[in-house]
């Protein structure tokens, strides 16, 4: 019988080292500039574009940093399990949320990633079985709360359309989903965070690229380069850099602590 793999518990969170949290201030810092980023650039692309270019190189300098901490091989359904985690999330959640972001405006497109702690949080509970203590849904509540008041004042946020609101929350929906998984994964030792991100990314790039094609879209490689700074920031900070330090974080803490 294959033993039951211990339930991970808010003893994980006490002991997990201040890089691991410290990483996951990071990411989730990068994460709402990045949106504002992709907003930007959604004027001028697609968002498969967007999220093709942005995951290609930022998969590419993934891929480079995972063979310098280890070259031991990966077995192909490890393998698999990463891409696929990665079409899901941040591959379909990029997309579905660059899309949203370019029917809300800049304020309402950030705040509403505020509900992806809740999203991902109920997930945990009801998949990974991890405990929802009682300060955790009270945070939870108060940045619903504000969430709702900042978004009901129009004046403060801009006009926004309802089908940005519809695949804003699609999107988090996937990528509470992709949390879900990615934590099982690297948290149960199944595949190593520093090969995760780089799986998660490239997968992303295929359904991008897979995106590309199917709907005939021209990537102009001139007009990436004249818009190179928001790309490289995409690339190296919201993908890169935020990737490697979420895997690191989520193999370490509890999915409603992050």
């Amino acid at each position: 019988m294959t033993p039951r793999r211990a339930e991970p518990s808010y003893a994980d969170a006490g002991s997990a080292s201040i890089g691991a949290h410290l990483a996951a201030v990071f990411c989730f810092s990068a994460g709402p500039v990045g949106i504002v980023v992709q907003k930007l650039l959604a004027a001028s692309f697609s968002p498969f574009v967007i999220v093709a270019v942005q995951m290609t190189a930022g998969g590419a300098i993934l891929w480079l940093v995972s063979l310098l901490i280890s070259r031991a091989p990966l077995s192909t359904p490890a393998m698999l399990k990463g891409l696929l985690l990665g079409v899901a999330h941040p591959g379909g959640f990029m997309i579905l949320y660059t899309a949203a972001s370019a029917r809300l405006d800049s304020v309402t497109a950030v705040l509403l990633s505020a509900l992806m702690p809740a999203t991902t949080a109920i997930l945990a509970r009801l998949v990974l079985k991890e405990a929802l203590k009682p300060i955790v849904l009270i945070g939870l509540f108060v940045s619903l709360a504000g969430l709702v008041v900042l978004v009901s004042d129009r004046q403060a946020t801009g006009e926004s359309e309802q089908l940005g609101y519809l695949l804003a929350v699609f999107g988090m929906v996937v990528a509470a989903s992709g949390v879900v998984a990615g934590r099982a994964l690297s948290g149960g030792a199944i595949v190593p965070w520093y090969r995760l991100a780089p799986l998660q990314v490239t997968g992303a790039a295929l359904i991008a690229w897979a995106g590309v094609a199917l709907f005939g879209l021209d990537v102009d490689m001139t007009a990436v380069a004249g818009h190179w700074v928001p790309f490289a920031y995409l690339s190296l900070g919201m993908t890169a850099a935020s990737y490697l330090a979420y895997n690191f974080a989520l193999s370490r803490v509890p999915v409603p602590v992050l």
